[in-house]
Parts: structure tokens; C-alpha cells; sequence
């Protein structure tokens, strides 16, 4: 009867099957290391690693590394907007020139006028992108110390021409987060990291969840970038001497942390199962959703995109920093969260980690099609 019952057990334990997949991936060269993790609703974790944290030392991955969260960081800035909602502190129809129209600068802004919370948080204020521009990174990189403010980011893009009327169509922008999340430090007084760590990552006990505040991150693997340029055949790292070589503090709102992927796919699960910001402002956003150029189908709402799957609907974010790249995908209907991280930014060979996802909830959900 004993060995029946750990048959059973190891029949029904997705870990060796879900190590496979992410050795296969890794595998290929392009893929230096990855990390995978599981967070049911039930409480369990499983998390994986495979391949190299750091390929000249050949130092193996593992799960205890930290990577670059890229942009999945919206997720933690919309938590808060949610809260401040369901609080009072702001209104998702106010007028940005309600909280920023003082700044001298303001007017110089595309659709300054017109442009409202809502419309940044679901990237419909036809704002332009500041990171597409090469001035940006060029001047990131001639001063890899450099801490930029906020307004040093939206300067970028002030006198450009607006890329639609606001609310008039989509268009990705990390400048929309940092303009909203300048207007809610605003309306509260508050810092918008502290009360991310104050409210979230304290209280949900993610210790290895931290802001990129530095280009000296304890805990970071090395990651390998190509910066979008095609004609690059292989990545180059990102770590000298252990510190970045351009100041990751620029991304703040766009982003703003680096993280386990055991703490990613735990975020991912309690932020739509209602144990972090306001429930019914999350339900809300979800509803609220809005067509996204993203993959097929996607929907986006408030730092959410939110996913048609084989495996029912899925809510979560991607993410992209030079030489990392991230996605966190909860499936309400299977009850889990899935989180894969790999320390490469060449999206061009290993193709996007949704697969890899999607591959994982395979494993997890074998009567799905």
C-alpha cells in the first residue's frame, strides 16, 4: 500500500517533467540560464533552474538567483494605484494636469490637456516611448552613475508630436508609468518604493523582491544583451566586475526590480487571488481591459495584460531589461501561477518565455488541449 501511495505521488509531482522542459530550453546556447516557479493556490511552490548564472565562470543557475524583472515591475505600481482608488486619494478619470500642471514643463507635454490616470495606466494617452530613443541610451551609457529623476525621463519626449488623441488607440510606453506614478507620489506625499515594500512585499513576506535603485544589485546573475541590435550574433554581458553597466535606477515605474522567480510567480498569484491590492479595483481593471498590441488577443489594463490561453483566460506581464527577459502568467482556472526568468535579452533566438509558460501549464494542466 506504501509504495502504491509514493507512486502515486511521484506520478503526480510536475517537477522532473517541468526540469526537463527548462533543460531543453537552456540547451539551446542562445539561452545561457533560466529559472522556472509554480505557486499554487494551495500554497505549494515548486522552482527549477537550469543552465548558467554566469557562462565565462561557468557557475550553474540556481533558485536562489535573482534576475532583472523588466517591466513586470508595472505590476507592483499598479498595486498601488489600486489602492489609492479604493482609498480616495485619486480617480482614475482625474486629469494628469490636476496633479502635474504645475511643472514648468507640463505644457511642452504631448496631450497635456486631454491626458487622464486612466488613459496612462492602460497606455492610451498617445504619449511617445522615451526608451525607443537612442539619445536615451546613449546617455545612459556615458554615465553609468548617473541616478535620473522622473522629469529627466519624460524630457525626452516633451515638444514630440503625440502618436494619437488620448483614448484614441494603444501604444506601449514605460514614459505613461512614470508619468502616472510621478502624479500618485503627488496626490498621496508618499514614496511609491516605500509604499510598494510597505504594503506588498513586506506584508507577503517576498525578501528577494527589491528595487533597482543602483547598478550594484547584490544577488544579480549576469545577463547577456544584444540592445536590439540584429546584425549581433552573440549577447554580451551586462556585470563588470559584479556592477551593471549602465544604472538601472532609470527604469523606476517602467519596471523598477529585480527578483527570484519563486518571489514573481508568488506575487503573480496572490495580486489576482485579492491577498495584495484591493480585490474589486483589480476586478475592475480586469473588466476594464482594453485591446493591446501585444500577442494575439491580449487585453491590457492598469499594469495587466491579460491573456485568451489554451488553459483558460490568464492575468500577469512580461518583462524586458538589457540582458534579462521575464513573464508571470496566474491561470485562475488551473489555480496557479507561473513565473520563467532567463539571463538573456535575445528574444530573436530563444523566442518569447509565454511558451515556456505555456509549455509549463501543459504539464500542469494534462487534461487541457
Amino acid at each position: 500500500m506504501l509504495s502504491l501511495l509514493l507512486t502515486t505521488f511521484l506520478q503526480a509531482d510536475p517537477t522532473a517533467a517541468l526540469q526537463a522542459q527548462l533543460d531543453a530550453f537552456t540547451s539551446d546556447e542562445a539561452v545561457p540560464g533560466a529559472c522556472l516557479a509554480v505557486n499554487f493556490d494551495d500554497g505549494r511552490l515548486i522552482q527549477i533552474a537550469s543552465g548558467f548564472a554566469d557562462v565565462e565562470a561557468e557557475m550553474p543557475m540556481t533558485v536562489k538567483h535573482r534576475l532583472m524583472s523588466g517591466s513586470i515591475g508595472k505590476t507592483y505600481f499598479a498595486a498601488w494605484y489600486f489602492d489609492l482608488l479604493a482609498e480616495g486619494t485619486i480617480a482614475s478619470e482625474d486629469k494628469l494636469q490636476k496633479y502635474l500642471g504645475e511643472k514648468a514643463w507640463f505644457s511642452r507635454l504631448p496631450n497635456h490637456d486631454s491626458i487622464t490616470l486612466a488613459h496612462l495606466m492602460h497606455h492610451q494617452s498617445g504619449v511617445p516611448e522615451h526608451v525607443h530613443l537612442q539619445q536615451f541610451w546613449d546617455d545612459a551609457r556615458a554615465d553609468v552613475s548617473r541616478v535620473w529623476q522622473p522629469e529627466e525621463l519624460v524630457a525626452y519626449i516633451l515638444d514630440a508630436d503625440p502618436l494619437f488623441d488620448a483614448g484614441g488607440d494603444w501604444s506601449y510606453a514605460d514614459t505613461n508609468f512614470i508619468l502616472a506614478a510621478m502624479a500618485m507620489e503627488k496626490a498621496s506625499g508618499l514614496s511609491a518604493y516605500r509604499e510598494i515594500h510597505r504594503r506588498y512585499l513586506l506584508p507577503l513576506g517576498l525578501w528577494n523582491t527589491l528595487p533597482t535603485t543602483s547598478n550594484d544589485l547584490p544577488g544579480l546573475v549576469q545577463g547577456y544583451h544584444i540592445l536590439g541590435e540584429a546584425g549581433r550574433e552573440s549577447a554580451l554581458p551586462v556585470l563588470h566586475d559584479g556592477r551593471m553597466e549602465l544604472n538601472p535606477q532609470l527604469e523606476w515605474a517602467g519596471g523598477g526590480y529585480y527578483s527570484t522567480t519563486a518571489d514573481l510567480a508568488t506575487w503573480g498569484r496572490h495580486l489576482f487571488v485579492g491577498n495584495a491590492a484591493d480585490p474589486a479595483q483589480v476586478e475592475a481593471s480586469l473588466t476594464s481591459a482594453v485591446e493591446a498590441k501585444l500577442w494575439p488577443g491580449d487585453r491590457y489594463a492598469d499594469g495587466i495584460i491579460v491573456s485568451a490561453t489554451p488553459f483558460g483566460p490568464a492575468y500577469g506581464h512580461s518583462g524586458w531589461f538589457p540582458g534579462y527577459t521575464s513573464e508571470v502568467m496566474y491561470f485562475p482556472e488551473g489555480g496557479f501561477s507561473i513565473a520563467v526568468q532567463a539571463n538573456t535579452d535575445d528574444v530573436r533566438r530563444t523566442g518569447p518565455l509565454r511558451r515556456q509558460i505555456f509549455e509549463a501549464a501543459k504539464v500542469l494542466s494534462p487534461d487541457d488541449e
